[in-house]
């Protein structure tokens, strides 16, 4: 799937995508448009850190990557985490500020990129960096008791940045 998110769907964009489907031999399976709006367009202050909640279209283009290549110069360059084909392109699931926050989350739970077989988000540091982390609060429990088993920071064997295998 192709898919990418569009402020307009100027005419231009829809001959391309019906010419995508109609022409003789097309590989192309399917072409979905989406209009998005509603309560994902207005996000309340504390909302998770979906990003380009504003676009108000999407197309999806099922087949090659070429046969969405024609709409790049009208879409937005955004896309939605859940439609993410192409794991280069996380950042663009999210606004920069939201990325950022989450960066540093990143560094601070996972500084060592341990959990990255996802959409992963890279911390905001290189693993190797001298990052300073202070102790981990525990989530819930009693004060004063020991974080979380996969909060706590991994240690490190001596003379190793990447030795992970061993610990996961």
């Amino acid at each position: 799937l192709n898919f990418d998110l569009f402020e307009t769907l100027p005419d231009p964009a829809i001959s391309q995508l019906v010419d995508a489907v109609a022409r003789p031999g097309s590989r192309v399976g399917a072409v979905e448009v989406r209009h998005w709006g509603g309560a994902m367009a207005r996000p309340v202050a504390d909302a998770s850190p979906v990003g380009h909640r504003s676009a108000p279209l999407s197309v999806i283009v099922e087949g090659p990557v070429e046969a969405a290549e024609a709409l790049a110069p009208y879409a937005t360059g955004g896309t939605f985490l859940n439609f993410l084909r192409e794991p280069s392109r996380v950042e663009s699931a999210y606004t920069p500020g939201n990325y950022e926050g989450l960066r540093a989350v990143k560094a601070r739970l996972d500084p060592d990129n341990v959990l990255s077989a996802n959409h992963n988000i890279t911390p905001t540091y290189p693993p190797d960096s001298d990052r300073g982390l202070a102790p981990l609060a525990p989530l819930g429990g009693n004060p004063g008791s020991e974080p979380p088993l996969a909060l706590r920071p991994a240690s490190r064997p001596a003379g190793s940045s990447r030795e992970r295998s061993s610990r996961c």
